[in-house]
């Protein structure tokens, strides 16, 4: 095939490399033998993690889908290159994850659910979509915070009513996406742009300048969410970053006091706009759990009383079925015989990716879950930087965990493709190239 290079050095693909030597010479290898294809595999992944965060599913699914096929044409090429791959732990926990799912459909009350379940962990084939070409992170990194800065500029139209544009039935700027995504991708990309502030000596004055921008329209873009999960992981992970990067880098302390200060001072400044709006939603949370569990409580009605149901009826379907769960896509039907009518579509899943989890797979689908995030947070903390954005990264997995506790992020698949992306920026032995922007 003309497009194809000869290259006389061809690396040994058995046993697996055990070192980042060994895995670079092989994605070198890769590159060598097929450059057209590793340039179009980078357009597709940027373009990937562009729509993941800026696009409704329609258009992230479509290229997704054109990715998957562009990685399976170039698989008899350039395979070599993902032998190493067999010796990563993680990945061996998402297989084990998808098995022990899909072994559970035999005993499952509802096994076409169970499928739709199963469908939705088609995108923890995105780290081995995205591994030929994971030195170029910090460009997939960029095209994320475009597309989540494109976002909050739809979430201004919608603020001023421009070009048609409103926002949702309850005053909520949700963009394209339901607020709570939008929520966890605004506080994803305020990890990245924290990361890139405090390890952004030398940086351009216009890569500052972008850096400054995009923060403050995330952390806005935020707040008008109204979605508190994410609210509640921000004010954990943000003061938790600047104190952890300082710590970890004597280097970067000033500019992260400088950071702190400035944002500090901006929330003082801006609590006359935001205050009322965001004491409302707490109030209404607080609200809403006194009447459910306060004294004289039972009233699950309320938008959160659904969800403190759906975790009740969750953490009582595991003591009835603590081993095997009630099969993938059990949940729903097991909530109607527990007396729990489902009044809408999301009465099918839990609200908690954890509190699901122990409902339909019981124990050992829990004891998976907790497992994949613990290892994916002790990968990204030990994982090297490779480049301003690599501190953040670590912070957006800790920020997905915690929404995911008010979520089911997993049966989502821009949730379920932002954690996915995530786990690949962390890849052991990947290539890596030195960037800054």
């Amino acid at each position: 095939m003309p497009w194809l290079r000869a290259v006389s050095t061809r690396p040994d693909a058995w046993p697996p490399p055990g070192d980042s030597q060994g895995a670079a010479a092989s994605l070198r290898y890769a590159r060598q033998r097929d450059p057209i294809g590793d340039t179009l595999q980078t357009l597709l992944v940027t373009l990937y993690v562009l729509t993941l965060a800026l696009a409704g599913t329609t258009a992230k699914d479509v290229v997704w889908a054109t990715l998957a096929t562009c990685a399976m044409v170039r698989f008899p090429i350039i395979w070599r290159c993902y032998s190493v791959l067999l010796r990563d732990p993680l990945l061996w926990l998402f297989v084990a994850w998808a098995a022990w799912r899909t072994l559970s459909l035999v005993w499952s009350a509802d096994r076409a659910a169970g499928f739709e379940e199963l469908g939705a962990a088609r995108v923890l084939l995105t780290p081995l979509m995205m591994w030929p070409v994971l030195d170029r992170a910090s460009l997939f990194i960029r095209a994320f915070l475009v597309g989540v800065l494109g976002h909050n500029l739809v979430q201004l139209a919608q603020s001023l009513h421009w070009l048609g544009m409103e926002p949702d039935i309850n005053g909520r700027l949700n963009g394209f996406l339901h607020p709570i995504q939008l929520g966890a991708l605004c506080l994803t990309a305020m990890c990245w742009y924290i990361s890139a502030l405090v390890n952004g000596a030398g940086a351009r004055r216009v890569a500052i300048t972008w850096w400054v921008t995009g923060l403050a329209a995330a952390t806005a873009g935020l707040i008008f969410t109204g979605s508190r999960g994410p609210w509640v992981a921000a004010a954990v992970i943000v003061p938790l970053a600047l104190i952890v990067m300082a710590v970890r880098r004597p280097a970067t302390r000033r500019a992260a006091a400088i950071v702190a200060v400035v944002g500090i001072a901006t929330v003082t400044v801006t609590l006359p706009w935001t205050g009322n709006y965001v004491r409302g939603r707490i109030d209404q949370a607080v609200g809403d759990v006194n009447a459910a569990w306060g004294s004289g409580g039972g009233d699950f009605s309320t938008d959160v009383g659904k969800r403190l149901a759906r975790w009740e009826g969750a953490w009582r379907l595991l003591l009835a079925h603590p081993f095997t769960g009630t099969g993938a896509g059990g949940y729903g039907r097991a909530m109607q015989e527990l007396g729990y009518a489902p009044v809408t579509a999301l009465d099918h899943h839990a609200h908690s990716v954890v509190m699901h989890e122990a409902a339909v797979l019981g124990l050992p689908g829990v004891l998976i879950t907790l497992a994949i995030g613990t290892l994916g947070l002790k990968r990204a903390w030990s994982d090297p930087p490779g480049d301003r954005y690599a501190d953040g990264t670590f912070f957006v997995l800790v920020g997905w965990l915690v929404g995911a506790l008010f979520d089911c992020y997993h049966f989502n698949g821009t949730m379920f493709g932002l954690f996915t992306v995530a786990v690949a920026l962390t890849m052991p032995y990947r290539g890596r190239l030195k960037q800054h922007g």
